[in-house]
């Protein structure tokens, strides 16, 4: 994301911001990123100072605020996105068969439900 002077961190937060219809708690970013909660108020603090979101309180609890991408950063983002797109696109075509793709579907879908499934046994000895 360097071409587009988004850090990582930026990039994620953002992504799961542009996934959502509807703003998101800022609890629920601390949970469902890889940062902690002091790193996600952070890197929103400084998207907010770039105007590329913006904080509301919640209408659903008084000490919680809502995070949403503003057009600007929405406009950043797919920017962005298009080029990790175009960058991961050869791994995906070219390395990846379509019985790859679908495991890497299942793997993701799991992942974004936050389930790990059934635990599965092993042979090993």
């Amino acid at each position: 994301m360097k071409a587009h002077n988004l850090p990582v961190s930026w990039f994620e937060v953002m992504l799961w911001l542009a996934s959502s219809p509807e703003p998101v708690p800022a609890s629920v970013l601390g949970n469902s990123t890889l940062l902690s909660r002091s790193q996600v108020s952070r890197v929103v603090d400084a998207l907010q100072t770039r105007g590329l979101v913006t904080r509301t309180p919640s209408a659903r609890d008084a000490r919680s605020v809502e995070v949403s991408l503003t057009e600007e950063g929405r406009r950043a983002f797919a920017e962005a996105d298009a080029t990790r797109r175009e960058a991961l696109g050869p791994v995906f075509t070219e390395l990846l068969d379509e019985k790859d793709l679908e495991a890497l579907a299942a793997v993701w879908r799991k992942l974004k439900a936050g389930t790990t499934g059934s635990p599965e046994t092993s042979d090993r000895s």
